[in-house]
């Protein structure tokens, strides 16, 4: 599968897959949009380790041929993550509770920019944008079609779990000089069926990375 030898971390396939994401035309085109087009050229592999290499190259070739759209690739990296997040978030139907709220979205996302904010009416729109359009894989589409069921994304769940914990990870460094009154706890909660069978399955390796980001 192509997205499986992409996504390997040897020197041949990086670089291979860096070619295949430069040859993709993102200049003048929203983020959105361009990580819409993005994910549809290849089906996503399912090591959480191969997909970040993936947004990482995503995020600098977005910025490359949109060098005013933000401070820095980081910035992009950060905010498509956020946007795949909000993603699951508006449309799983697995999730019962409180959804993600415009307010949520942006708090979510203070200081990206360079230590600077995004514009809030720019994260609204994005919010708008993915509540009324979901983001769904054509691979998703096929196979939930072939199997008679609604669509469901457990790549993009996946890699919503993984933003959290990045999330999580940034948490902890603020806490480290906070006084024990004053530190923020961070819950993730996830009931997605296939990313707690591959978190709990020590031969899945994309469950094994996870619990090692965590830890």
């Amino acid at each position: 599968m192509i997205g499986e030898y992409l996504g390997e971390g040897d020197h041949e396939n990086i670089a291979i897959m860096h070619s295949f994401v430069d040859i993709m035309d993102f200049s003048k085109r929203r983020l959105v949009d361009a990580l819409r087009s993005f994910l549809q050229h290849f089906r996503l592999p399912g090591e959480a380790q191969k997909i970040d290499r993936f947004m990482l190259k995503f995020a600098e070739r977005y910025v490359t041929q949109n060098p005013n759209a933000f401070a820095n690739a980081d910035t992009a990296y950060v905010l498509s993550y956020s946007v795949i997040m909000l993603n699951v978030d508006q449309h799983s139907s697995k999730i019962k509770g409180r959804r993600m709220t415009p307010e949520d979205f942006i708090k979510n996302n203070r200081g990206i920019n360079d230590n600077q904010d995004l514009p809030d009416e720019y994260l609204t729109s994005i919010f708008e944008e993915i509540a009324n359009n979901e983001i769904v894989l054509d691979t998703e589409r096929e196979q939930a079609a072939n199997a008679g069921i609604p669509t469901s994304a457990p790549a993009t769940e996946l890699m919503a779990i993984y933003y959290a914990i990045g999330l999580a990870f940034s948490t902890a460094m603020k806490n480290q000089n906070t006084p024990a009154t004053e530190i923020n706890l961070v819950t993730i909660l996830s009931d997605s069926m296939s990313a707690l069978q591959a978190i709990a399955n020590i031969r899945n390796q994309s469950g094994q990375w996870i619990i090692q980001a965590i830890t």
